[in-house]
């Protein structure tokens, strides 16, 4: 069996502290991911920390901050 070793090295840009239902549009769009809404990225989110949460015994609550990241990839392999 083959090994896959992946490297990535990221540049932070900014950390967003933000409550977790005012999450914003255009960072939802920046991540890219399905069809790069808000309501998309909330509902993705919330089912993984949902799960998450419950993991360890917690609940998820949208009133919660959340800390986000806009990072730069300088380099893969």
């Amino acid at each position: 069996m083959r090994k896959i070793i992946l490297f990535v090295l990221l540049k932070i840009l900014k950390y967003i502290k933000s409550l977790s239902v005012k999450y914003h549009k255009k960072h939802a769009y920046k991540e890219g991911e399905g069809s790069r809404t808000l309501t998309y990225w909330r509902n993705v989110h919330r089912d993984f920390f949902i799960s998450e949460y419950a993991s360890i015994n917690q609940t998820f609550d949208e009133d919660q901050i959340m800390v986000c990241e806009e990072f730069e990839c300088l380099f893969t392999k």
